[in-house]
């Protein structure tokens, strides 16, 4: 992601926006059968996905992979998630971002379930903007109501959350943003099903 000329590179902790932004205060995966088929996909700047189906009605409903970056879409519970096996940098977040914006767009699902634990604690300010600003109104946009997040970040992240402004962790919001941050994922997923009985999905599988 580029940066202006000469503006010096301050640090927030990655998984999610920054706080002051007009927000108030508002769970284990089991290994996946192989697919019976694969697609090739391509997506916004010649990005390569590959999208597998498989006919599980409780697990895997569709997948899509940059090679650094996996988004998953689940029936039951209606979730996407997204997963890096490494750091990433800025530039490819902000890949990963449009990723799951098309996986979202396609199949109307306002719930993510973002695992970040695998992230450096600390990317850009311009990237938080940037997703603060522009990528989550965006995503509302397109959805067409406000995005519910699940943040799995690193303890150390966590903790460090209300220091940083983040007075209830767990129920963050703005207008395009309602997001939560957790150290593992069945609370995670227990929290967006709570966002589903409270806001149904616009659109379904």
């Amino acid at each position: 992601m580029a940066t202006q000329p000469g503006k010096h590179l301050a640090a927030k902790p990655m998984g999610g926006p920054g706080p002051g932004s007009g927000g108030r205060r508002a769970g284990p995966r089991k290994k996946m059968d192989p697919a019976p088929e694969k697609i090739t996909v391509y997506l916004q700047a010649n990005s390569r996905a590959t999208m597998s189906s498989s006919p599980a009605p409780q697990r895997l409903s569709a997948s899509l992979e940059l090679p650094f970056y996996q988004v998953t879409l689940y029936k039951a519970p209606f979730v996407l998630r997204g997963r890096n096996p490494r750091a990433l940098s800025a530039e490819e977040v902000t890949e990963t971002c449009e990723l799951l914006l098309a996986a979202a767009a396609q199949h109307r699902c306002p719930y993510w379930l973002l695992d970040g634990r695998a992230n450096a604690e600390h990317q850009p300010v311009e990237l938080h903007e940037w997703m603060r600003e522009e990528y989550f109104p965006r995503v509302r946009a397109v959805l067409g109501q406000q995005l519910q997040v699940a943040f799995l970040v690193k303890p150390a992240v966590w903790h460090g959350l209300r220091e940083r402004g983040y007075e209830a962790p767990q129920d963050w919001a703005s207008f395009a943003l309602h997001a939560g941050w957790f150290t593992e994922e069945l609370p995670a997923l227990a929290w967006l099903q709570r966002q589903q009985t409270a806001r149904p999905p616009a659109g379904s599988l």
